[in-house]
């Protein structure tokens, strides 16, 4: 009798972890069936920029932000004829933000299903089309490490300085100023506001699409490098936003 206890508490236990191990070697599929009810998108982004994912070609209306190497997941309608996903690419090259439109994304959404979408490579689009401007303006970048503010002028109009609603860039600083292409002798820095420093006589030219840096060291103004604001540069770089 307690032989045949003991067979059969060891069947049981056998039966026990054959289900155990078959429910753990089930793997996540592209589009899988929701434990809870409801319909979902997952956006995948591999990138090491973040992206904005918009219901509209205007870009009007943003659905959501996926985090750079992340994922994102949003409560949609299905839709049998293909939803449309439009995203946008935040760029960031040596502390400028750049947007870039992608290509539409089209998928089918199931009732009850969570759709997986996977961002395509902003490196993979950059090998394909490097050339592809993400501005038509120019950018000059100052590190000031002077002890008076500067400030930036075309002629007698202020430029302001991105992502900050004022044209004075405090001592201590680095700024980015966006501006017109064209000469730069159409251009005046300022020290404390009034005393002209003239820019360094090899930059002749703000040509599109390109961003000068500059350091200020109190007294004069010395130029440090240029780079393409291209798909081809954003494919370069690894800065995080």
């Amino acid at each position: 009798m307690n032989r045949r206890i003991t067979v059969f508490l060891l069947s049981l236990l056998l039966f026990f972890f054959a289900g155990c191990d078959e429910s753990d070697s089930e793997s996540d599929s592209p589009n899988e069936p929701n434990q809870n009810t409801g319909t979902l998108v997952r956006f995948i982004n591999d990138n090491v920029f973040s992206v904005s994912i918009y219901s509209d070609s205007a870009r009007q209306v943003k659905i959501t932000e996926v985090p750079a190497e992340n994922e994102s997941i949003i409560s949609v309608s299905p839709n049998s004829n293909g939803a449309h996903f439009y995203p946008t690419y935040q760029i960031i090259i040596e502390g400028l933000p750049l947007a870039y439109n992608g290509e539409e994304m089209i998928r089918r959404i199931d009732a009850d299903i969570t759709t997986s979408i996977i961002i395509r490579s902003l490196r993979e689009i950059c090998e394909a089309s490097p050339n592809i401007q993400l501005t038509a303006n120019s950018y000059i970048k100052i590190q000031n490490n002077g002890s008076l503010p500067l400030i930036l002028r075309k002629g007698h109009a202020e430029e302001t300085l991105v992502g900050i609603n004022s044209p004075l860039l405090n001592p201590g600083e680095t700024g980015i100023y966006k501006i017109l292409p064209g000469s730069a002798s159409e251009y005046s820095l300022g020290k404390n506001t009034y005393d002209l420093v003239p820019f360094p006589s090899n930059i002749i030219e703000f040509d599109a699409a390109r961003l000068y840096t500059f350091v200020f060291n109190g007294s004069s103004l010395a130029f440090l490098s240029q780079y393409l604001l291209t798909l081809g540069e954003a494919g370069k770089t690894t800065i995080r936003p």
